[in-house]
C-alpha cells in the first residue's frame, strides 16, 4: 500500500497551474488514493496553524488567522492540544 506520492506525482502537482490544479489532484487521487487524507483521517491530525476551511482536526497550535476568516474550526478552540 502506498502512502506517499511518487516523485513524478509530486512534480505534476508542483507544475499544475491554478486553472488545472483540481484536475491534476483528481487524477492523482484516483491513481494513489491512500496518499490523500479523508475526512476521518484529518480528524486525527493536529495542525500547526489553525485550518482556514473548516477542515476537521483534533486541534492546532497557533491561531494565526483572524476569527472572521475562518468558519467554525474543526474541533479546535485555539489552545494547543
Amino acid at each position: 500500500m502506498k502512502f506517499l506520492l511518487t516523485y513524478e506525482q509530486r512534480e505534476s502537482l508542483q507544475a499544475a497551474k491554478k486553472s488545472n490544479l483540481d484536475k491534476v489532484v483528481a487524477e492523482l487521487r484516483q491513481r494513489n488514493p491512500t496518499a490523500f487524507h479523508t475526512t476521518e483521517s484529518l480528524g486525527t491530525r493536529c495542525f500547526f496553524d489553525r485550518p482556514l476551511r473548516n477542515e476537521p482536526c483534533i486541534g492546532y497550535l497557533r491561531n494565526a488567522v483572524p476569527d472572521d476568516a475562518v468558519s467554525e474550526p474543526g474541533g479546535a478552540d485555539g489552545d494547543a492540544h
